[in-house]
């Protein structure tokens, strides 16, 4: 999967050692959970001394041996969490497996606010009856001098299978801005596209209907499989860049953000094989028409 993380995907190395057991139990006269959910404990977090805070304060924490990874727990909505510090980033993930995301962005919200949201999942066919999931959805938030992250991922199968559950993973990242990108949300697009050949032919291609996830880096058409080669996606203020191979034939893409023309490059043998234009519109959602 190509782009960007989320903190519990890309810190798998760094969980696996959680595992392993080095947390302690939260203690102290103050409920850790009453300040990890208050807006007031991130409004005025001093990231350079964290702990002088009365969230550290009600943590018993342990250390690596190095002293570079700090760990303990706390209990967030009935769930025991494991916690880290790590280069000033305290991340909290869900001991406990979830069946879905659903609850998540509610139990967040109700706390730090609307929540900026993104859900970038995508699906992997296995065969036109089977397929899986992988799960990345996200809620961010912006609390003074702290960029909050509530993430759900993890894999599910489609059909079900009731010997192997879906198993999610809900995470909470509070680092500073600096420390943490800022979610973008993905957008639909639809795009006419009439392809033109050496010859002076042309040819009225089908309509390109996807999603551009900019935050890690993916386009997916409207199923949510990728469609655009691993690591060819680029976005700027201006311009969107990918490319798609099918059956050795490969189209580089250019979408103008600002005008909505589209463009590309067909190569097929390391040869120019003919060009495509169109035009992009921005879409509400990529569901069925009828």
């Amino acid at each position: 999967m190509n782009g960007r993380f989320y903190p519990r995907i890309a810190t798998a190395g760094i969980c696996a050692a959680l595992a392993l057991g080095w947390l302690s139990q939260a203690s102290g006269a103050t409920d850790p959970a009453s300040q990890i959910l208050n807006k007031a404990t991130w409004a005025g977090m001093d990231w350079q001394h964290p702990e002088g805070s009365a969230l550290w304060k009600s943590l018993t924490w342990d250390a690596s041996d190095d002293g570079t990874v700090k760990k303990s727990t706390a209990t967030i909505w009935g769930t025991q969490f494991k916690v880290m510090l790590l280069g000033g980033v305290l991340h909290f993930d869900a001991n406990d497996a979830f069946p879905s995301c659903d609850g998540l962005e509610a139990k967040a919200a109700a706390h730090f606010g609307k929540p900026l949201s993104d859900d970038s999942s995508i699906t992997i066919p296995f065969s036109e009856t089977r397929s899986m999931k992988m799960v990345m959805v996200a809620y961010q938030w912006d609390v003074g001098g702290t960029r909050i992250l509530a993430s759900c991922t993890g894999s599910t199968s489609s059909p079900a299978d009731p010997s192997d559950p879906d198993k999610l993973t809900w995470s909470l990242t509070f680092a500073p801005p600096a420390h943490l990108p800022k979610l973008i949300p993905k957008f639909a697009l639809r795009c006419t596209r009439t392809a033109s050949y050496p010859d002076g032919t042309t040819h009225d291609a089908t309509d390109l209907a996807m999603w551009i996830d900019p935050y890690m880096k993916n386009v997916t058409n409207a199923d949510g499989v990728v469609i655009a080669d691993n690591g060819t996606f680029a976005a700027t203020d201006s311009t969107l860049r990918f490319s798609v191979t099918r059956n050795a034939i490969r189209s580089d893409y250019v979408i103008d953000r600002i005008t909505g023309s589209l463009s590309a490059t067909i190569m097929q043998n390391g040869q120019q094989g003919g060009t495509i234009s169109g035009k992009c519109d921005k879409a509400s959602t990529l569901g069925a028409k009828f």
